[in-house]
């Protein structure tokens, strides 16, 4: 099982992890967008994959502006009473939502209530999730009035920390400029999970470019560091394509046909410059 759990992070750095669980929502994380933008402060975004698909242009909105997003579960049901086939279908349908929306495949996953045991762990990462990241302070934003929930925070934060807040709580809204002013007057600098992780010299992996070519099935097979690339993108995103042996074979065309299929592309098995990109595969041109 390779995934982490995190609940704070030792950074060299003075930084915090401002993080924002349950949207989109249409007026509310505009706002919180504006307020970030306005401190020149980043966050990491936990949305549920039903709001992704709901709101997607707002999902590209802050993806562009440079915030980090990540899963909260499809539908925010509790993960731990799913059972392991549920809870794997339930992240797999998170991450598909995400990637089709951001052209991305994110890393980080937060399960809904904080709530997993080992088989979601386990879920998660065959889903592609790198890190379960929890939080070490918690306001209680979403049943707290404004100056609590500010208090709460600026009482608790340090170097290291991950804030749990909620964009689509109308009392978060009201205090969050003054949370990051608060954050910000204790020579503390808000970004994203990924710079927390990078201050460490642990960069968060990432696909490396590949090479581009079409990927289709023929005899002699295709064989390469691409056809890999493409098993593991599609295994994180819970399709079957038997072992990831770098071979171009007929388990891996078939499940190259349902994710066509399931991302409104033709259901043709060749793997196209558009397939790779909505893999989250970056490509280059030999």
């Amino acid at each position: 099982m390779d995934i982490q759990v995190v609940r704070r992070i030792d950074v060299a750095a003075p930084l915090v992890a401002v993080t924002f669980d349950d949207g989109p929502h249409p007026e509310f994380t505009p706002r919180a967008l504006e307020i970030l933008a306005s401190h020149g402060a980043k966050a990491t975004f936990f949305f549920t994959g039903v709001r992704v698909q709901r709101f997607a242009e707002l999902v590209k909105r802050v993806r562009d502006a440079g915030h980090e997003i990540g899963s909260h579960g499809y539908s925010h049901k509790n993960l731990v009473t799913l059972g392991y086939s549920s809870a794997r279908e339930e992240l797999a349908r998170s991450q598909d939502a995400l990637s089709q929306v951001t052209g991305q495949v994110s890393p980080y996953m937060r399960p809904p209530y904080g709530a997993y045991d080992q088989q979601v762990l386990k879920a998660a990462s065959e889903c592609g999730f790198s890190y379960a990241v929890l939080w070490n302070v918690d306001p209680r934003d979403y049943a707290s009035p404004p100056g609590a929930i500010v208090e709460s925070v600026l009482k608790n934060v340090k170097d290291g920390c991950i804030i749990l807040l909620h964009e689509v709580t109308p009392a978060t809204t009201q205090a969050l400029d003054r949370i990051i002013k608060g954050v910000l007057a204790r020579d503390l600098m808000a970004v994203t999970v990924t710079d927390m992780l990078n201050s460490l010299g642990r960069p968060v992996a990432k696909s490396a470019p590949v090479a581009f070519r079409e990927l289709k099935l023929k005899t002699p097979m295709m064989r390469g560091e691409d056809v890999i690339a493409v098993q593991r993108a599609l295994r994180r995103m819970g399709y079957d394509v038997g072992k990831a042996d770098g071979l171009y074979g007929p388990y891996t065309s078939v499940a190259v046909k349902c994710f066509q299929l399931d991302s409104g592309l033709e259901p043709t098995g060749t793997v196209t410059r558009e397939t790779y990109s909505k893999l989250g595969i970056p490509t280059k041109t030999t």
